[in-house]
C-alpha cells in the first residue's frame, strides 16, 4: 500500500522486488479460470450464482471476484468467451436489478397470502421484504421511483 501511495523510496522497493515481494495483491492476478472455477462450485452449491460480495475462499473473496467481472465487463475488458460462459452458468450482471425482481415476486406471494401490501417490519417470511416495501413508498412519494 505505502509503495502504491509513493510513500517508499525506489532503492527500497527495488531492494524489495530482489526478494520478490509483491506489491500488488494476489488476487489481482488470479487466473479467471481459478474463479469461473469457483463460481460453478458455488452455483453446485448454492443452486444460483449470486455471490455475496463478502462471499470468501481459500486466501480470497470470490465476491470480490464477481464484482470485478462486471467492472471488467463493463470496461470492455472482457473476452467474448468469458462472458458467454458467465450467462451459461446464470450470472447476474446488474445485481440491484436482480434483488428488485425478487422482492417484487416476493411481494406478488405476500399479497396473494395476505390480501394487501402491508408488509410488518418483523415479517419473517421474505428476507427484507418490509424494508423494501417502505423504500418504494418513499421513493413514490419523492416522485422518483422509476417507471
Amino acid at each position: 500500500k505505502l509503495a502504491r501511495m509513493g510513500k517508499v523510496s525506489k532503492q527500497k522497493r527495488r531492494l524489495l522486488r530482489t526478494m520478490r515481494l509483491a506489491f500488488e495483491s494476489p488476487r489481482d492476478h488470479m487466473p479467471w479460470e481459478f474463479g469461473f472455477t469457483e463460481l460453478l462450485s458455488f452455483r453446485c452449491d448454492r443452486g444460483h450464482a449470486v455471490v455475496p460480495q463478502h462471499r470468501t475462499g481459500p486466501g480470497w473473496t470470490l465476491g470480490f471476484w464477481v464484482m470485478r467481472q462486471r467492472q471488467r465487463r463493463a470496461a470492455g475488458e472482457m473476452s467474448g468467451r468469458q462472458v458467454a460462459l458467465l450467462d451459461a452458468v446464470g450470472f447476474v450482471w446488474n445485481n440491484r436489478n436482480e434483488k428488485w425482481d425478487a422482492h417484487y415476486v416476493d411481494l406478488i406471494g405476500f399479497v396473494q397470502r395476505m390480501g394487501d401490501c402491508n408488509v410488518p417490519k418483523r415479517f419473517k417470511g421474505c428476507g427484507g421484504l418490509s424494508y423494501w416495501v417502505a423504500h418504494q413508498r418513499r421513493e413514490a412519494k419523492k416522485g422518483t421511483l422509476p417507471l
